[in-house]
């Protein structure tokens, strides 16, 4: 082989880039050991979960994943964070207008659409199950799907037509997750009947955002006191 044929034979070989890894590779391999990690989380529980099997099922390697996520409990934060991205995202990127009324049982409708599913309900159990061993792992993901259930209603009543106050939307928010939400998800714990209960929601978001939407004058002088 000539040198020009060894220069030209070589050259065509992608050499290894060095340096920082792209955005898109990070973002695949991220999501890889999330969807790995929830997989494993459901079907086998948080406590019999081993990070090395995440790991093997998510086809990286041991030192990639505890860079990511030194520790099981920050992969299970991880994953209950991207579930309720998935499940808020629908209210998130639309936009609904209309009255205080209106606007409460269109974000209700959305809600119940994206989250009373199976796979809700299943990774819903799951964390429940795991009360006893790890009750702050319950009471965190407990904590951070009201605080985005809340934060879905409130800014949808905060913007657009009719837009409240900050500090309203975010009271008539709780009271409406905690009202017509909240019962709705501990009946689909028990019930496997989900269709029965999408629509029985349909009244009770109803009832609960007219209530709400007639309160909201009262409401706003408590939250001012």
């Amino acid at each position: 082989m000539s040198g020009k044929d060894y220069d030209n034979h070589y050259r065509s070989i992608p050499r290894p880039k060095l340096g920082r890894p792209k955005a898109s590779n990070v973002a695949e391999i991220n999501l890889r050991i999330l969807d790995a990690a929830t997989q494993l989380f459901l079907n086998q529980g948080f406590s019999r979960t081993a990070q090395d099997q995440v790991a093997e099922s998510a086809r990286v390697s041991k030192t990639t994943l505890y860079n990511r996520f030194p520790t099981k409990e920050l992969l299970f934060d991880a994953v209950v964070q991207s579930c309720l991205d998935k499940f808020y995202e629908p209210v998130t990127s639309g936009q609904i207008q209309g009255t205080v009324e209106s606007k409460l049982v269109k974000v209700g409708e959305l809600l119940v659409e994206s989250n009373l599913t199976n796979f809700v309900i299943r990774l819903m159990q799951m964390i429940l199950a795991e009360t006893m061993h790890f009750p702050r792992l319950t009471r965190d993901a407990y904590q951070r799907g009201l605080s985005e259930g809340v934060k879905s209603v409130a800014e949808v009543l905060a913007s657009g037509e009719q837009a409240i106050s900050e500090n309203l939307a975010i009271e008539i928010g709780r009271r409406f997750v905690e009202m017509a939400l909240h019962p709705l998800f501990l009946s689909a714990l028990f019930n496997s009947d989900l269709d029965s209960l999408r629509i029985k929601s349909i009244n009770d978001i109803a009832q609960v955002s007219r209530m709400l939407a007639w309160d909201a004058d009262q409401i706003e002088i408590d939250i001012a006191k």
